[in-house]
């Protein structure tokens, strides 16, 4: 009996350092006093980077398909705000969505990057995503907080796209289910 309530306590000790070190980080990069880093990487070892990062806190490596469809190309950019966008998405698809989990990058037309996370689950509509990408929402349930979590995964994601000249926005389509993409320059100024 001890150790099944020491086990509890272990992990609701990690569950609240999770959500404290999320906090930490979304309050960083929300605020908009961050400093833009760049450094030369690829879109392959990014996609491959979050997934890791992101199955550490839940989700099936079995239900996570990945897909670089770049042409193996590198990027100039910041690498940690990228990866806290894209770690952040397929978090939210684990918690949210519903199995497989798709994680694919593309170059666009435009001459940018898109990276897209979706699954095969019901979404959302358009005025519930503007309201999952502010903080400490969660869409249209915002205030019955029937989600676990604090309403920061899409927000941060957003607030880091911004901060490297890139967006995330919705993309529900009858062929990819649900998905959110986000989409930013080869090269940050």
């Amino acid at each position: 009996a001890v150790q099944g309530h020491a086990r509890q306590i272990l992990m609701a000790a990690e569950k609240f350092k999770r959500m404290h070190d999320q906090l930490m980080e979304s309050a960083r990069i929300l605020s908009g006093d961050i400093e833009v880093t760049k450094k030369v990487f690829s879109i392959a070892d990014l996609i491959k980077a979050a997934a890791r990062e992101a199955l550490r806190v839940g989700g099936k490596s079995t239900d996570l398909k990945l897909a670089d469809r770049t042409g193996n190309t590198e990027i100039t950019g910041d690498y940690e705000l990228l990866l806290t966008a894209l770690r952040n998405l397929i978090e939210n698809a684990f918690a949210h969505g519903q199995a497989p989990i798709h994680v694919t990058g593309q170059r666009t037309a435009n001459g940018r990057v898109a990276i897209r996370v979706s699954d095969a689950g019901k979404g959302m509509d358009q005025t519930s995503f503007a309201l999952a990408i502010e903080a400490f929402k969660q869409g249209k349930n915002a205030l019955q907080r029937t989600e676990d979590g604090l309403g920061l995964g899409l927000a941060t994601a957003a607030g880091s796209m911004k901060a490297v000249g890139g967006e995330i926005h919705l993309v529900n389509d009858e062929d990819v289910g649900f998905g959110i993409e986000m989409e930013f320059p080869l090269e940050m100024n």
